[in-house]
């Protein structure tokens, strides 16, 4: 343990890794001038005295400057902790003044030459020599202090003690200049220790100001709730990987996915679970993929990896399937257990793009077809799937240069009402024609147009030429339009709505627009408010698709629907599986239970036709009853009808009430 006057002494770490780095520059300096020194009084006094004292003396300080210069170039300050440097420094000090003391003593003895110019020789050549020393040493305090005061005073004392006056004279001149010189360099000590302290609270906060750009770096790459990658560092990571696998000439695979059931998982159980949820995806997916894998979240509940290796489009089926197997396990939280599954698209390097923004696009298409199609849970990108883009770029290209007014227009289909033999509504079907691609279904550019946020001018020509046709019609037959997601996102549908009817002035309480689950699910809020808004004009609201899709029905029972449409997939299926009876007749009284009609889709044979009348079915529509047609020809079966009433008694009517299809 050092001693307490030994912890006064004791300086700055970073001062006295100053201090010796300066004192292993200068070390040469020094001892090169002490040696020199002693040679020079050494050869002046070789006849003065004694010649042992000189050469004892001036051997002994020249071997031990030789031996602390060697020493001096070995030391290693980088690799010494800072008390280490700090007794070197010490020590190097005391050494000095040891050393120092027996200089002083020699030229002591020296100082008795009885030729008088030699003596003031001597005793100038020791006061030179301190100087020197001191300039030399000017960076280390206590080395400074301890010539000017352990030194020069023993020194003056031998000048005063001379009897001649001119070393009176000599020794007042040198106490002054010893004075103002140690003034100097003691000022200089103390600014070489400020710069000192200031360079190393600079590079203080250099590391600091470091420390935060990498944490900012690290929270601006980090998806803060799962602890994994977010979609930066994702995009970042993947541009790397595909360096790294051109040159090596390796492959690799990009997976998206998206997890089907989170937010009625956010709205039954709350937020806290979600993100557990979140987490716990997290953790599963890296617990599959290994550590090999890179895995991110990309989106809300999106999530993207980067698999290492080549792979089959087989084998990457396989893990997808994987995947999806642990996603769809139960998750424990406290108190409940909460499901949900997932659709992942892959895509493989190089057989499927070779840039990163391709097989990120690709996979997320890949994604987009697995969640459509909903046969698949894991779609592999394939050769059918790059014809399908580039189908779906030209669509694109033809969209923003198409003239839509012209080339835009509707086919209706029938929904008849079995009971009273009538056409009660027609819905609203869009067409497309271009002059360079020649008719595209709407099943290919829809979806384009979504993605183009050109849905919104599309539906509102569709909305004008339907609500002009449906003027035409008798105040019975009802107009049923389609609505897309992304309509039903835009805070300013009702609007346009009102003011489109208005412009046809066609009665609001006709019109019914039809959502998809999908749709209505997509952001609840948003779409709650344009429904109410729609409702509030007299609007009835149907549900598409009913039973495809997540059929949430807490959140559906919160619509303010009118109808309730029954999907085709339910009709087809009618004869080879029985168990379709009992669906069918549930969601019939549901939509009743909900004060909401019912409509069957995809009713295509009498067979069908009977099945659904016991089942308490009434509105149908469907290739039986109609095909989708023209406006001219919906006009004209609507007259049509209305002719065979006039002509039919009422004993015709109620025999006719059967099951064949009106011409």
């Amino acid at each position: 343990m050092p001693l307490p006057w030994i912890k006064r002494l004791q300086i700055a770490p970073e001062l006295a890794k100053a201090q010796f780095e300066a004192l292993q520059r200068d070390a040469i300096v020094i001892y090169l001038s002490l040696f020199v020194v002693a040679g020079t009084l050494t050869y002046i006094h070789w006849d003065n005295g004694p010649r042992w004292i000189n050469i004892l003396f001036a051997a002994g300080l020249g071997l031990f400057a030789v031996v602390r210069l060697v020493n001096w170039r070995g030391f290693t300050a980088p690799h010494r902790l800072a008390g280490a440097i700090q007794r070197v420094v010490f020590t190097s000090t005391a050494i000095a003044g040891l050393m120092g003391t027996a200089f002083l003593a020699w030229t002591v003895l020296l100082s008795h030459h009885p030729d008088p110019e030699t003596r003031m020789f001597t005793l100038f050549t020791l006061w030179i020599c301190l100087i020197w020393v001191s300039v030399v040493a000017l960076r280390v305090r206590a080395a400074v202090l301890l010539i000017s005061c352990g030194f020069v005073p023993p020194y003056l004392l031998v000048l005063l003690l001379r009897p001649e006056p001119i070393y009176h004279t000599l020794a007042a001149m040198i106490g002054v200049m010893t004075l103002l010189l140690t003034r100097l360099l003691t000022t200089i000590c103390s600014e070489f220790a400020n710069l000192v302290a200031s360079r190393h609270d600079l590079r203080l906060q250099a590391e600091r100001l470091q420390a935060l750009s990498e944490e900012n770096e690290c929270l601006a790459n980090l998806d803060m709730l799962t602890g994994l990658a977010n979609r930066r560092r994702f995009l970042t990571e993947l541009e790397l990987t595909l360096t790294e696998a051109s040159a090596a000439r390796t492959g690799f695979a990009v997976g998206m996915m998206d997890l089907e059931g989170f937010k009625p998982v956010n709205d039954a159980f709350g937020y806290s679970v979600g993100d557990r949820v979140l987490i716990e995806v997290g953790h599963r997916l890296q617990d599959v993929l290994g550590e090999t894998a890179f895995v991110a979240r990309v989106g809300g509940d999106e999530f993207a990896m980067i698999i290492k290796g080549s792979h089959s489009d087989g084998a990457l089926a396989k893990i997808g399937d994987k995947l999806c197997a642990a996603i769809s396990n139960p998750y424990e939280v406290p108190g409940r257990t909460a499901r949900i599954n997932c659709f992942i698209g892959l895509v493989s390097f190089p057989e499927s793009g070779r840039r990163a923004a391709t097989l990120f696009e690709r996979a997320d298409y890949a994604l987009c077809h697995a969640k459509r199609s909903r046969q698949n849970r894991t779609v592999v990108f394939s050769e059918q799937h790059e014809a399908r883009l580039l189908e779906m770029a030209r669509i694109e290209q033809a969209l923003r240069t198409a003239d839509l007014e012209n080339e835009m227009y509707l086919a209706f289909q029938p929904i008849f009402d079995i009971e009273t033999r009538r056409t009660c509504t027609f819905e609203a079907l869009a067409r497309w024609t271009n002059g360079e691609l020649g008719a595209i279904g709407p099943n290919k550019f829809i979806p384009v147009a979504e993605r183009t946020e050109l849905i919104g001018g599309i539906t509102e020509i569709l909305l004008r030429k339907a609500a002009r046709a449906a003027a035409r019609w008798p105040e019975h037959v009802g107009l049923s339009f389609n609505l897309s997601a992304c309509d039903l996102a835009d805070p300013g549908l009702a609007d346009r709505v009102a003011a489109i009817l208005a412009s046809a002035r066609l009665n609001p309480e006709r019109v019914d627009f039809e959502i998809t689950e999908t749709a209505a699910l997509r952001d609840p809020t948003v779409v709650r408010a344009n429904l109410d808004a729609i409702a509030a004009l007299g609007c009835g609201i149907a549900l598409d698709d009913f039973g495809s899709g997540q059929s949430n029905l807490a959140y559906i029972h919160q619509l303010p629907l009118t109808k309730i449409k029954i999907d085709a997939s339910f009709v087809a299926t009618l004869r080879a599986n029985p168990v379709g009876h009992d669906v069918i007749r549930t969601i019939v009284e549901l939509s009743r239970s909900l004060g909401c009609s019912c409509i069957i889709e995809g009713v295509e044979t009498a067979e069908q036709m009977v099945v659904l009348k016991m089942l308490g079915c009434r509105l149908i529509q469907g290739y039986y009853y109609g095909k989708p047609m023209s406006a001219t020809e919906a006009l004209a079966r609507i007259v049509g009808e209305q002719a065979l009433e006039r002509r039919a008694s009422p004993q015709l009517a109620v025999a006719g009430a059967g099951l064949r299809a009106p011409v």
